[in-house]
């Protein structure tokens, strides 16, 4: 997996300080660890359909991802964004299930479930810059240009984020004031309105090379349709390994013998969703 570069958001120290000052260290680390294996999440996947994300910026709830690679397909966008909500819930259904076979790590498992289900369920909200966002832009951008849905789902995100700081004041009117609320409405707010590009799902292009071979690597083959594309192939290649190809035909015949040194030259220039046999030919 590419390297991914951690940075944390003022409002997240700010966040943790909060929690330090009510004596909630313990939930906070466990709703940030929480919020890391979320994010991991779309790593995960993100790499696997050609793509890394470059930077992690740690806030209140996760992180702001922003993909606005041109390569980028919206199906590919939702299911990156879509999956990160999807571990976290699976990581919530894991610990009831657990309680449910050792009720005795209720006690100590509870505060995993919340932080995982908050996590996951908040971030299904269809307004940016949570994954619910993502997957409502890449919805609308199939119909409308692409600058009209951002700005559609960041003016829904700002009106929500109006709503949760209502709801803050709201808290106090009732006399039970809860600043986990107000973090919560200025991270959305920072979210809509300070878009970093750095956060950008970018695709993987530096991390193709042969490399040092003074000391040898290992090289894996595989047999491939030559239907598939460029994509299925990035999802077969394992980073410090070497990767050659045979392409078959519908009728099982041998088309081609793709070397390690071109299969390393069409992951790092070719478009992910050409075709393996057509980018093969143009590095012959």
């Amino acid at each position: 997996m590419a390297k991914l570069k951690f940075t944390i958001h003022p409002l997240f120290i700010a966040f943790g300080i909060y929690f330090a000052i009510i004596g909630k260290v313990f939930s906070f680390l466990i709703f940030t660890i929480s919020a890391v294996i979320h994010e991991m999440g779309h790593q995960f996947v993100a790499q696997k359909r050609g793509y890394t994300l470059k930077r992690l910026v740690l806030m209140p709830y996760g992180a702001v991802i922003y993909g606005e690679n041109s390569q980028m397909t919206y199906e590919d966008e939702m299911i990156i964004a879509i999956s990160g909500p999807i571990v976290s819930l699976l990581i919530a259904s894991f610990f009831v299930s657990l309680w449910w076979l050792v009720p005795l790590s209720y006690p100590y498992t509870e505060l995993c479930v919340l932080a995982n289900l908050t996590i996951g369920t908040v971030n299904l909200l269809p307004a940016y810059p949570l994954d619910g966002g993502r997957v409502l832009l890449s919805m609308l951008s199939i119909y409308i240009k692409r600058k009209t849905a951002l700005i559609v789902c960041k003016v829904i995100g700002i009106l929500l984020s109006a709503l949760i700081f209502a709801v803050y004041v709201y808290s106090w009117v009732i006399k039970t004031p809860n600043h986990s609320i107000l973090f919560f409405a200025l991270f959305m707010l920072f979210g809509n309105i300070f878009v970093s590009k750095d956060n950008s799902y970018q695709r993987i292009l530096s991390y193709f090379s042969l490399g040092n071979l003074s000391r040898g690597k290992k090289v894996n083959k595989i047999a491939l349709s030559s239907k598939e594309n460029v994509k299925k192939l990035q999802s077969l290649y394992t980073y410090g390994e070497l990767l050659e190809v045979d392409l078959y035909n519908e009728k099982n015949q041998l088309v081609a013998k793709i070397s390690a040194d071109k299969v390393v030259k069409i992951l790092a220039s070719a478009n992910l969703y050409q075709n393996i046999y057509e980018e093969y030919k143009k590095v012959r």
